[in-house]
């Protein structure tokens, strides 16, 4: 027994000198030395700056480049490969990875692409008064109060990243005429008009939670929003953000719009959270004389500023979603029966054989149904009749949907609160046929003036 343990100790012993022997005399087939880098890349000729460490490759194009189709060319350390195809064109819309390999050594970089954009982002004179920005027509108008001398005033601006602008932000600038701003951005030149208006006109705006207009991600709050500000004189764009943190005074606006859009609302919904932590300031101006026109879900604000007597806002709703909207088969409309006289209904092209009946949009137009209303009734919602919601509220009842026309006892989706012990004037308007977006239908006609004349009556009438 003590020969045979001997034995097999003497040849584990060759055997691992064997194995240790073969392991010298056949090194590894691996190669771990092999340099992977990417030493030049271009697309469609514009050179990409790359940055080893980071592993990454960024490319600035023209404003006119399509990215979904452009051409790499590179070069790389001796022996490596890419898994990119130089030569061949890919969409650059997204961030690209592309790994290196030579040997079995792999490294992987990602390519940005940046599209040159030379845009102005928002422009205020003398820290108070926002310009309206037509992207379109690249004029920027700016309105201050008559007495303003034009000769001196201080333009600041903001540009899209990485862009410069002549003149300077910061600088005093005579207006008596207007004045072109010029933006590049490497390949990207932009030029605006810059125009002062002093007039007597009232300031108005329309408030959100996005920082700025092109950042508003509904589409149907956007739509809104940007038809304000090229069609009301005075109109400025600002966030519930910049209202609680007292960077805009309210009390320089005569009348605020807040149109509000979730897909999918229900009455369990909560308020977004800006809108909640700019409640104290916006309780502030509506009692001291502020006035305010809250539409589609916005409606929900009466109970939080305390503008309803019960403190409740609409009892009844709903909405769908942008994505999949109902297409009408019919024109939807509003009713305002014993109300033609008021000044938000002013010149509305209404039904022939109706004269307090008036469509917002015709058939075939894409609607999410999104309605606040208070439902009417001793079945549920609290308020028996109109009668008993105007006593129990403090509201005027002014309008229900074309379909409730003759029915006293229809839902009210139309509403004003007027002012009491010194405080502002509010009109709600949460009827599912108050919609902006239309989702790629039709957004003109008749039907359609209706829709913005009533609104421009109802901020002019609010602002006066």
């Amino acid at each position: 027994m003590k020969i045979q343990y001997i034995f097999q100790i003497l040849f584990l012993v060759l055997t691992t000198f064997a194995l240790g022997s073969c392991d010298e005399s056949n090194p590894s087939n691996l190669n771990l030395k092999a340099d992977v880098q990417i030493i030049s890349f271009s697309l469609n000729g514009h050179s990409g700056t790359i940055d080893q460490t980071a592993q990454t490759i960024t490319v600035n194009v023209p404003e006119s480049a399509d990215i979904t189709a452009m051409t790499p060319q590179y070069a790389l350390t001796e022996g490596a490969k890419a898994d990119l195809a130089s030569g061949k064109a890919a969409n650059f819309s997204l961030p690209i990875a592309i790994t290196i390999s030579n040997g079995n050594v792999y490294q992987k970089y990602t390519v940005i692409v940046k599209v040159d954009e030379a845009k102005i982002k928002s422009f205020t004179i003398n820290g108070s008064y926002i310009g309206s920005i037509n992207e379109t027509t690249k004029a920027i108008t700016v309105y201050v109060p008559q007495s303003t001398d034009v000769s001196k005033l201080t333009a600041t601006y903001t540009t899209t990243d990485g862009a410069t602008a002549s003149p300077e932000s910061g600088s005093v600038i005579d207006f008596t005429n207007p004045i072109i701003f010029t933006v590049t951005n490497n390949s990207a030149k932009t030029e605006y008009t810059v125009t002062v208006v002093p007039t007597n006109i009232q300031y108005t705006a329309f408030v959100g939670t996005a920082a700025s207009v092109d950042q508003i991600e509904s589409p149907e709050e956007k739509a809104a929003a940007e038809w304000m500000l090229q069609n009301i004189s005075g109109s400025e764009y600002i966030s519930f953000a910049n209202v609680a943190s007292g960077n805009v005074q309210l009390g320089k606006y005569s009348a605020v719009w807040w149109h509000w859009h979730v897909d999918g609302y229900s009455d369990a919904t909560g308020l977004p959270i800006d809108a909640t932590k700019a409640i104290s300031a916006f309780k502030i101006y509506y009692q001291n004389g502020g006035n305010l026109l809250l539409t589609r879900f916005a409606s929900r604000y009466i109970a939080s500023l305390g503008i309803s007597i019960d403190g409740k806002s609409p009892n009844n709703c709903w909405g769908g979603a942008e994505s999949s909207p109902e297409i009408a088969s019919s024109p939807w409309g509003i009713s305002f029966k014993g109300h033609t006289d008021h000044p938000i209904f002013k010149n509305l092209q209404t039904t022939s054989n109706k004269n307090y009946v008036a469509y917002l949009f015709n058939t075939g137009y894409a609607v999410t149904n999104s309605t606040a209303q208070w439902h009417i009734g001793s079945d549920w919602g609290g308020y028996s009749t109109k009668a008993a919601w105007e006593n129990t509220t403090g509201g005027i009842a002014l309008g229900r949907s074309d379909g409730d026309a003759d029915n006293e006892a229809g839902a009210i989706v139309i509403a004003e609160f007027p002012s009491r012990s010194g405080s502002g004037k509010v009109i709600v308007i949460g009827s599912g046929a108050y919609d902006w977006y239309g989702n790629g239908t039709t957004t003109t006609g008749t039907y359609r003036s209706n829709l913005t004349t009533m609104t421009q009556n109802a901020i002019e009438y609010l602002a006066e």
